[in-house]
């Protein structure tokens, strides 16, 4: 009976000190509604005025007497990505947390170059047709600033929505639903709406905006497809970019 009474003793023990250990640390859940939803306002603020300044300043670059070459620029893009990417995996490991699962097979003590490079290439080549779509869709679009104005732009990629829910249905990652599509069907229509309203109306910036939307949608839905059959689970933003800088390099380099 000492003995069970030790045991008992020592799950007692262990369940209190698992009990105020976690007291102890505080969880995002347990901070005030308020704190949560004025962090989200302010990290979509910060993300838009990111997005608009780099926006912005594409289409200044785009000009004929300034910088007018869409894919060299999409190259020195995904070269600064990849760069500082690296020097914040070696800086910082834990800001990619599934990195470790995406290059488990990459060996870290074998002193073959050749077979460290083969074992990267095979790491990454899931990220190819990623890395391929979302190369186009950048080089489309910032190619189009040089032919239409940004509101125009900004108008035509209010419809693209439909174009990845289209997709979603055609890989079978998404039912279709009456509801979701009168609604996207909405959406388009008003921004086809407001295209066709303007004044100096750019048929060939439309196009390469259309082109751009088709492959940035089909990049979201291919990296759905590629987490779902894959098993890798989820893959935290900054291991995307790790993994589909070095890819869109290799494809743009040759361009």
């Amino acid at each position: 009976s000492g003995g069970k009474a030790t045991t008992t003793e020592r799950a007692m023990a262990s369940a209190v000190a698992t009990a105020t250990k976690d007291a102890a640390v505080p969880r995002a859940s347990d901070s005030p509604v308020w704190l949560q939803v004025l962090s989200g306002m302010l990290l979509a603020t910060v993300y838009i005025a990111i997005s608009a300044g780099m926006i912005l300043f594409n289409k200044a670059l785009m000009r004929e007497d300034r910088f007018p070459f869409p894919v060299f620029l999409t190259t020195l893009h995904m070269t600064g990505s990849l760069s500082f990417s690296l020097l914040l995996w070696n800086l910082l490991p834990s800001f990619f947390p599934s990195a470790s699962t995406v290059f488990e097979e990459v060996p870290g003590d074998d002193k073959s170059l050749l077979r460290i490079f083969r074992a990267i290439v095979t790491a990454l080549l899931p990220f190819w047709p990623i890395a391929a779509s979302f190369g186009i869709c950048i080089v489309a679009g910032t190619w189009a600033y040089r032919l239409a104005s940004v509101s125009f732009l900004q108008m035509i990629k209010e419809s693209h929505i439909a174009i990845v829910y289209v997709l979603m249905l055609a890989f079978g990652l998404e039912q279709p639903r009456l509801r979701y599509a009168l609604v996207l069907f909405f959406v388009t229509i008003s921004a086809t709406l407001a295209v066709s309203n303007q004044a100096s109306l750019s048929v060939a910036g439309l196009l390469m905006q259309i082109v751009a939307g088709f492959f940035g949608s089909l990049q979201m839905v291919l990296t759905n497809v590629m987490l779902a059959r894959s098993g890798r689970g989820k893959i935290d933003p900054m291991t995307m970019v790790l993994c589909v800088a070095p890819s869109m390099l290799a494809l743009l380099i040759p361009a």
